[in-house]
């Protein structure tokens, strides 16, 4: 029996996302609360928003390394469907594409797992 492509669609496992939360904080905080979900990059999101922030920011010839972030960390948000464990002082700290890319620029502990998470097409 051969492999039945009708029940196996990848862009569909993608968009609807898995859950990552190996976190390792740098100075060993427990993070174990900590989990995001996560959309893949073979998702219908994934492509769509890295198709408007790539013609943004295409009018530039160059791109310095922070814009290079930027983007990155936009994109990043993009594929972001929720989290938990995150805390703003005493308050909850909403999933939002704003807030999700503004934690992504400040914390690269949490931006490089989660970028490798979502390139691997494996996770979905």
């Amino acid at each position: 029996m051969g492999f039945d492509i009708s029940k196996d669609n990848p862009q569909d496992d993608a968009e609807r996302g898995s859950w990552f939360a190996d976190f390792v904080h740098p100075k060993g905080d427990d993070v174990s609360e900590l989990a995001f979900h996560m959309r893949g990059a073979n998702s219908r999101t994934a492509r769509k928003s890295l198709s408007r922030i790539t013609e943004r920011w295409q009018r530039k010839r160059r791109l310095t390394l922070e814009e290079q972030l930027e983007m990155d960390c936009e994109w990043l948000a993009a594929l972001t469907i929720d989290w938990r464990g995150l805390e703003d002082g005493d308050e909850p700290f909403p999933c939002t594409a704003e807030n999700a890319k503004a934690l992504y620029l400040k914390y690269d502990w949490l931006r490089v797992p989660l970028f490798e998470f979502v390139k691997d097409s494996g996770n979905f």
